[in-house]
């Protein structure tokens, strides 16, 4: 494979996990961690101006709420680190 076409392939990759796959795990970190805490998911958007508004939550609740966003793709991340047992440059 040429160097052109592996740095297109790069790039692809690097902006379909920017632009999709980051903002779908981030806003489905709220949404299970909010579940997880009994509280209601009242309405989700994704896109551009992603977000998730939850309801039945106190202030305490809604600080881990809060890290869920970061917590279930930095969990994802770790656990394919781990099962694939490489660094962030593998070589396929």
């Amino acid at each position: 494979m040429t160097d052109a076409k592996r740095g297109a392939m790069l790039l692809l990759l690097g902006l379909f996990t920017a632009v999709l796959l980051y903002p779908t795990l981030h806003e489905g970190g709220h949404i299970l961690v909010t579940l997880l805490l009994g509280g209601r998911i009242r309405e989700v958007r994704l896109g551009a101006a992603a977000s998730v508004l939850c309801g039945g939550l106190r202030h305490g609740e809604l600080a881990v709420v809060a890290f869920g966003g970061v917590g279930l793709p930095l969990a994802l991340a770790m656990l394919l680190r781990s099962t694939f047992r490489c660094g962030m440059w593998c070589s396929w």
